[in-house]
């Protein structure tokens, strides 16, 4: 039972790194092109939104992940990435990560 956890909880430890890291990737871009608004398609449980939560807004086929992001205070609503309910030129910078 303890190799099957240490097991679980290295490969949980590397998969958060992974995240950690491309967050700080993904950060360090948006920090320098600046813009005002964001969209995070497929926001799940709303990290990414975390980073900017005046200028982004989630959306989530899951109405359990919406609910859960705007309990967090956080902007989101439930929708799809192919039916954008958005007017064109809404964004300024779409995030898009770990979306099937």
């Amino acid at each position: 039972m303890k190799s099957i956890l240490k097991s679980l909880f290295t490969w949980m430890a590397k998969k958060y790194d992974k995240r950690i890291i491309e967050f700080e990737i993904t950060k360090e871009f948006i920090d320098k092109e600046k813009p005002e608004n964001i969209l995070d398609i497929g926001c799940g449980n709303g990290m990414f939104l975390t980073l900017y939560p005046d200028k982004a807004v989630g959306i989530d086929i899951n109405v359990e992940n919406v609910e859960y992001v705007l309990s967090k205070g956080l902007k989101a609503e439930v929708g799809s990435a192919t039916e954008l309910n958005f007017k064109d030129d809404s964004f300024d910078l779409v995030h898009c990560s770990h979306v099937m």
